[in-house]
């Protein structure tokens, strides 16, 4: 499955609540392609934790995410895990979610530019040059995942009851989706008012799409969790 560019920010999260949904569909699906910038990282999280933990023989585990963006390990560390089929102890939803994002780019007053693009994968400081966005202080772009959020546009769900039935805490999580997402865009609104700049760096973007398996951070020891 690939969500091209043109299925970016929450647009690809309704794409991936499809799967939560109905985590039989597509029951070869195995690996996931990214093109775009993920906005709801913990929609793709209880997408894995729903699809990986069905223990159904004829449905395939989701083994591989490809990205073409770097992601910090605070964020890779629990993507490996969940890949691999194991469970990630005390994983909080809310603190890889949009009102996190929202708190990093919008609620927090500086001086000096926030970065976009850091803050989507939650970096609160930017190491590099962070370059000004002047269209993050106007009306979002045309077909944006933001305008998208502020018109109420979501790609509907097929009409069916979630098989096997959803376990009540991602229920509650999924229903709050849009509250977040209105959060999100009224926190950008907000620092617009009071001249909070809003731009971007040039993070190490990678020259092809980059697998993630539940092994890619084998070995590897994250001290602190977003």
């Amino acid at each position: 499955m690939t969500l091209s560019s043109n299925l970016t920010g929450t647009w690809a999260g309704d794409i991936l609540e499809q799967v939560i949904v109905t985590p039989k569909i597509c029951p070869k699906l195995h690996t996931i392609t990214t093109q775009g910038l993920l906005t709801e990282w913990d929609i793709l999280f209880l997408m894995l934790l729903r699809r990986n933990f069905l223990h159904e023989q004829t449905v395939s585990m989701i083994q591989g995410i490809e990205f073409l963006y770097w992601l910090p390990p605070t964020l890779l560390q629990p993507i490996s895990q969940l890949l691999r089929g194991r469970f990630v102890p005390d994983l909080d939803l809310e603190a890889f979610s949009l009102e996190k994002i929202a708190k990093i780019l919008y609620h927090t007053p500086s001086e000096s530019p926030k970065c976009h693009r850091c803050g989507l994968v939650f970096i609160e400081e930017c190491k590099n040059n962070v370059q000004d966005y002047a269209w993050m202080y106007t009306t979002p772009m045309p077909n944006s995942w933001m305008t998208a959020i502020e018109n109420g546009w979501e790609y509907k769900l097929v009409d069916t009851l979630p098989d096997p039935p959803l376990p009540e805490y991602m229920a509650d999580w999924l229903a709050g989706k849009w509250d977040r997402r209105r959060a999100f865009v009224a926190g950008n609104r907000e620092a617009k008012r009071r001249g909070q700049k809003v731009g971007g760096c040039r993070p190490p973007f990678l020259q092809s799409l980059h697998l993630i398996t539940g092994y890619t951070m084998e070995g590897v020891s994250v001290e602190s969790s977003a």
